[in-house]
């Protein structure tokens, strides 16, 4: 293995935390028969290259197909009585507007994520600009006190002897 892949740079345990939620997911996945032999998960789980363009290919299924598809599969009573049938559509619906509020919490947390990345940005510049004015001081104080003598620029320290 790679030393990407062991965790040895600051990405490699956020790698190795989505590789182990992917394969409780596909585990999760691997419960539903249907799922695991459709053609989808065939181009995904077994096919190289590009799995955008081979999912692509594929025929486009009709309406009915779906439908046959999930009646096959999830096994569904379609002769309920219209009460719950209503609790059903209540329970989408309420689905429904929670996800169109979730959507708009994404957005602006999307938004403000941009915001940060430019702040960021700006400080990371603004470190760098102090970090190379703190050099060019050093420079200018090295060669002021040393008479702009390079014999002169001597320094020592206990531990290291003379540096030149």
């Amino acid at each position: 293995m790679s030393d990407w892949t062991m965790g040895s740079t600051k990405e490699g345990p956020f790698v190795e935390m989505r590789r182990a939620l992917f394969e409780r997911f596909i585990r999760e996945l691997a419960k539903y028969e249907y799922l695991i032999e459709s053609k989808e998960f065939q181009i995904f789980a077994h096919e190289a290259g590009e799995v955008d363009k081979r999912l692509a290919q594929l025929p486009k299924q009709q309406p009915m197909q779906i439908l046959e598809k999930y009646r096959s599969n999830f096994k569904i009573d379609e002769e309920q009585d219209a009460t719950e049938i209503a609790k059903y559509r209540e329970k989408i619906n309420m689905f429904i507007l929670f996800l169109k509020k979730a959507d708009g919490m994404m957005e602006k947390a999307k938004e403000n994520l941009k915001e940060m990345t430019i702040h960021h940005d700006k400080l990371k510049d603004n470190y760098l600009r102090m970090y190379y004015a703190f050099m060019k001081y050093e420079d200018i104080a090295v060669d002021y006190f040393s008479d702009c003598d390079v014999n002169k620029r001597t320094m020592t320290h206990p531990g290291v002897g003379d540096v030149k």
